[in-house]
């Protein structure tokens, strides 16, 4: 894909998670930035994943899931049944509305339809 293109289908995305780089200069505008993605890489020591299978469980938007496939990981795969379960804008719309007022939000088990 081209920038404007990659620029494009990431607006398409209601939030980001983690800061992605997609390639040809654009990032995604994720709640975590691509340095402190990079300090907690470094922290992980991850080993050589070369050949493996990496079971990435709370994947979110696949940061992590990306980097195991960029490190050369034979197979990937992402769970996440939270983030992929709920209607993400409505949710976020939920706990900002929360904080705006001052009270404590529903559990996700509780507000969940």
């Amino acid at each position: 894909m081209r920038k404007a293109e990659l620029e494009r289908e990431a607006r398409t995305v209601a939030h980001w998670h983690h800061s992605i780089d997609l390639g040809e200069g654009v990032i995604t505008d994720g709640e975590v930035s691509a340095g402190a993605l990079e300090m907690m890489l470094q922290r992980l020591q991850l080993p050589d994943l070369s050949g493996k299978t990496v079971l990435d469980i709370g994947a979110y938007d696949g940061f992590f899931s990306f980097e195991a496939e960029r490190r050369a990981a034979a197979c990937v795969v992402a769970l996440d049944h939270y983030v992929w379960s709920l209607d993400l804008p409505a949710h976020i719309q939920y706990l900002d509305e929360c904080k705006r007022r001052g009270i404590a939000p529903q559990p996700y088990d509780q507000t969940a339809q």
